[in-house]
Parts: C-alpha cells; structure tokens; sequence
C-alpha cells in the first residue's frame, strides 16, 4: 500500500498551521475519495493536539531516529504550507530520493520545479486531496515524477552544481 507522509519540524508555527488545515479540511475529502489512504505525520517535538487526530487513516509517528530510514517505505511526501518563507529543505530531499510530493505553491518556494512534471501543487482541500488520490492509484505517475525529481535535485540542487553557480 502507498504511504502518504508529511515529515518536518513540528515547533515551527507554518508547520503546525499547515497540518491542521490537512487534517481539518483535506483530510475529510481525501477519505471519501480514497477510503483506505493511509498518512503519516513525523517530526521533532510533535504537539500533542495532533495526536487526538489519530484514527483509521491517519498515524502519528513523532519524532523519528533517522529522517532517511523513515522515508525509505513511503511514496508520496505531502508539503501543506500555507504560509512561510525559504527554500524547503526537506522538499530538496525528497526529490533527490525521488519521492512524489504534493505541495502547496508556498510550500514550494524556492524550488525551481515543473508542476505535473516533478511535483504536484494544489493550493485548496479539494485538489490537494485530488491530487493525492491521483498519485496513489498511478504507479505510472508516481514512477514519472521520482524520475523527474530525482533529475531535477542532481541538475539544480546536488552539491557539485550549487557549488559551481555564478554569484
């Protein structure tokens, strides 16, 4: 089964901000769409409020020994900001694990992306859970953009070509 999860540090206020608006308004969509989706919330110093969330399609993890490991048995990382600022760290990572991820346009500030190509950017609860469910039933389109993501980190964001940008 596809696991759908979101990872990222749950003392930042975007964070928490954006997780709750999942929960609270994609989540209801996303479980009529697709019953049996299951997602998964980690990260450091996880509030207790998300854990009252708990229930058939969503787990909360918490905090995690090692971020890579987590990742490694899960498809589809979820970024739902809706506010904040910088480039996501986590998102870079993710794409260099060619991860599919679903992200809110804030969420993916910063990062030079092509939308359907190597991410999927939904800004309100109806398409955001759309486009869960669309990466969830399509093994041809989550292999399309763990391809594409995969390209995109080694070509824009690897060490080697960060290191060699002109300033």
């Amino acid at each position: 089964q596809t696991i759908v999860y979101h990872l990222g540090s749950m003392d930042w206020r975007p964070n928490i901000q954006g997780v709750l608006w999942f929960i609270k308004e994609v989540l209801p969509i996303l479980t009529k769409l697709q019953p049996d989706v299951q997602i998964r919330l980690a990260g450091k110093k996880m509030p207790r409020i998300f854990h009252t969330y708990q229930g058939a399609n969503l787990h909360v993890d918490g905090e995690v020994e090692n971020a890579l490991q987590y990742q490694e048995d899960k498809a589809i990382l979820i970024v739902p900001l809706l506010t904040g600022s910088g480039i996501r760290v986590k998102i870079i990572e993710a794409l260099a694990l060619g991860k599919s991820i679903i992200s809110t346009t804030i969420g993916a500030q910063g990062i030079e992306y092509s939308n359907g190509e190597n991410i999927l950017i939904a800004d309100d609860p109806r398409s955001f859970a759309e486009a869960i469910v669309k990466c969830v039933n399509s093994l041809e389109l989550q292999k399309k953009l763990s391809e594409n993501s995969k390209v995109l980190a080694k070509t824009k964001y690897s060490l080697e070509n960060v290191g060699s940008q002109k300033i």
